[in-house]
């Protein structure tokens, strides 16, 4: 297993995604070299939360405009599972349900490339990294079946989601910190994933 990335902001490096962050933990996504596709789009969690179905649709959108990019028949489902995995973590644990979750995604070659970033109340920050750290040192294996087993006595942010990705797709995941207003974090997971 590719050993996780633990950077404070003081190592956190000149790109311009990297300033400002307060905490990297995982995979370095390179976001920035050439893209052959780009699409970006910001929603707020209000209107995901009351009409839920959103979520889904959002995600099948998506999926449908980067499916001809890829030669694989099941590369529409893969991504839809993919987004929508991400946008409904975003839109469950943003602090404001007024303040816009952020998605964007890009396609290099065969790979896909997706980030998401909302808002989340400061006094989780340790909560959700300790979860991200479970995710890059832990045996995923291991680490599933422990969360299905404590799944129905637990009903608080298990991460079991991020878990699937990267051992269902074997996505490289990354998580950045960056610090915003006094009780709010900016929570952006970047992932990468060969879609092929």
């Amino acid at each position: 297993m590719k050993a996780p990335v633990n950077t404070p902001a003081s190592d956190s490096g000149n790109s311009p995604e990297a300033q400002g962050v307060d905490l990297h933990l995982g995979d370095r996504i390179e976001w920035e070299q050439n893209t052959e596709n780009f699409f970006s789009i910001s929603l707020l969690p209000i209107d995901i939360f009351d009409h839920w179905d959103r979520c889904g649709d959002i995600a099948d959108f998506i999926a449908t405009y980067f499916q001809y990019n890829f030669q694989q028949p099941a590369s529409q489902n893969i991504i839809s599972t993919v987004v929508n995995e991400l946008v409904e973590n975003a839109v469950k644990y943003s602090r404001n349900k007024s303040s816009p979750v952020r998605i964007e995604i890009r396609k290099r070659q065969d790979h896909l490339l997706l980030r998401v970033s909302n808002l989340i109340p400061r006094n989780q920050r340790d909560h959700f990294v300790a979860i991200c750290q479970a995710l890059f040192e832990r045996d995923l294996e291991e680490l599933y079946l422990e969360k299905l087993t404590r799944g129905q006595q637990d009903h608080t942010y298990s991460g079991i989601g991020l878990i699937l990705l990267k051992k269902d797709y074997e996505a490289l995941i990354g998580v950045d910190f960056f610090q915003t207003q006094e009780n709010t974090l900016k929570v952006e997971i970047s992932l990468e994933m060969n879609v092929k």
